[in-house]
């Protein structure tokens, strides 16, 4: 028998709950980046934002900024683990299989950050996917160890760089002129994501997207950090077996929710690094270093002990087809949203704020829970899911579904250690 994708009948309902209920994170976090050019967010709130702006800002910051892209970042080390598992148990050479895979995703997310949107995420996993896949064989307290050293190698660098340098009058003359220059930018960017054709927009974005390569050195560490934690999170079995493990997901929820919190509020709250001392400001990296992971893994803990209950998986069966289409989704809040706000479309760059960005995203995020929904009544994958998987597997896989989909969307029709 040919080694085929995951069939919707086999797939572990709890990963799909949680990219469903990432997927309404990431859209929050950058609908700030959708509803202005990509500098915007980095000059702060306009004079003119409503204080209801400026507690969306803080609700964003504390309880979403930073928490979901690591959440994906754990789900796609977890999808390694279960894949290969399968693969082998067919006779098929997964690494060849499973690079194939990452390259397609890296096409995918090039289309995606040059035709929609520059804030792409996609080519950076189809890129560490190489890293992640190198360890696929390695020892659990391996995994770990190599997921701890990606978390905190480089945070003892910058810990080290900020208590032998202290900022002087030229620090704050180098951050007057970096914001001279990025205030200069946004202007230009505004002129052409509101008034420029569809190929200045393009255009526009690739000079966006090479900008953002300045994040890659706060971003790449976390991302392997939360591929290898996703890793030993599949090898140790905590979510294929919930029932099994959830003394121990309640305790991982108890610890990692208030440690989380704590960290988030304070991030929200500390005054700019420079205005303290050296102390204050290699405390506020710990916080930004550590912080996201353990809320990220408390709200995955939260979400599998709800679909460990019976009574739960009904209401969360939506956020599970979401999560069967996540990919497909994902380019699909890049569509709608630079469709509303860009030149080429609605042009509501700058007219709507942090509070109706935020209202926006929940009211997308719920569209794309119930379309899911009907979508996957008819076929197997969403359409950006079957192209992946087809250029994947070298062969055009089925798209109608082939029994009643009622059993495959419920998530109790499946219980998850049982």
């Amino acid at each position: 028998m040919a080694h085929s994708p995951i069939p919707p009948e086999e797939r572990i309902e709890v990963l799909d709950v949680l990219r469903g209920f990432a997927l309404l994170g990431i859209l929050l976090s950058n609908m700030k980046f959708f509803s202005q050019p990509i500098v915007g967010p980095f000059l702060g709130l306009p004079a003119e934002a409503s204080r209801l702006d400026t507690v969306a800002v803080a609700v964003v910051r504390f309880a979403v900024e930073g928490k979901f892209y690591t959440l994906f970042s754990l789900l796609f080390g977890f999808g390694l683990f279960v894949q290969m598992t399968r693969a082998e148990a067919h006779g098929v050479r997964f690494g060849r299989l499973y690079a194939r895979r990452l390259l397609v995703l890296g096409v995918i997310g090039a289309a995606h950050a040059f035709l929609l949107w520059s804030g792409d995420i996609l080519t950076n996993y189809a890129v560490l996917g190489f890293v992640l896949l190198a360890f696929r064989n390695r020892r659990p307290r391996t995994v770990l160890i190599g997921a701890a050293v990606f978390l905190l190698a480089p945070l003892a660098v910058n810990v080290v760089i900020t208590l032998v340098t202290t900022p002087g009058p030229a620090a704050g003359v180098e951050r007057a002129a970096r914001l001279t220059q990025l205030t200069a930018r946004a202007a230009h960017d505004w002129h052409v994501y509101l008034l420029g054709t569809f190929a200045d927009v393009t255009a526009q974005r690739v000079r966006d997207y090479v900008l953002l390569f300045a994040a890659l050195p706060i971003m790449v560490p976390g991302i392997l950090c939360m591929f290898l934690t996703g890793l030993w999170v599949a090898r140790r079995g905590l979510l294929h077996d919930l029932a099994g493990h959830r003394r121990l997901l309640a305790q991982i929820f108890a610890v990692c929710l208030p440690l989380g919190l704590a960290a988030a509020a304070l991030l929200v709250v500390a005054p700019a690094p420079p205005a303290r001392g050296a102390g204050w400001r290699v405390a506020v990296q710990l916080l930004y270093v550590v912080g996201d992971p353990l809320l990220c893994v408390a709200y995955a803990a939260g979400i599998a002990l709800l679909v460990g209950r019976v009574r739960w998986r009904r209401w969360l069966a939506p956020l599970g087809a979401a999560g069967r289409m996540a990919l497909t989704n994902y380019l699909m809040q890049s569509l709608v949203c630079t469709t509303l706000f860009y030149g080429y479309g609605f042009g509501l760059l700058g007219r709507v704020g942090a509070a109706g960005g935020a209202a926006l995203a929940i009211g997308v995020w719920s569209a794309q829970l119930a379309l899911s929904t009907l979508w996957l009544r008819r076929f197997r994958y969403g359409p950006a899911e079957w192209l992946w998987r087809s250029l994947t597997y070298l062969r055009a896989q089925p798209m109608r579904q082939r029994k009643p989909a009622a059993a495959m969307l419920e998530l109790g029709s499946r219980s998850i250690g049982q």
